[in-house]
């Protein structure tokens, strides 16, 4: 998502986005299952659920070593 960058007079940096942006974002993330979520459900570690994982690798990625 750009974000505009916006260096502020006190020093505090800020970046903007339109809402509607944020909220289309957010709807595309609900769909996906993140990796705590799935390690809770098959009862294993998150270290175990990652391991296994990055060993299926990528589709159509190569697996990087």
């Amino acid at each position: 998502m750009a974000t505009p960058y916006d260096p502020h007079a006190t020093g505090v940096s800020r970046r903007y986005a339109r809402l509607s942006d944020v909220w289309a974002r957010r709807d595309r993330l609900c769909g996906r299952i993140l990796l705590p979520d799935l390690a809770e459900e098959l009862g294993i570690a998150y270290h175990d659920a990652y391991h296994a994982l990055r060993r299926l690798g990528r589709p159509g990625r190569g697996t990087r070593r």
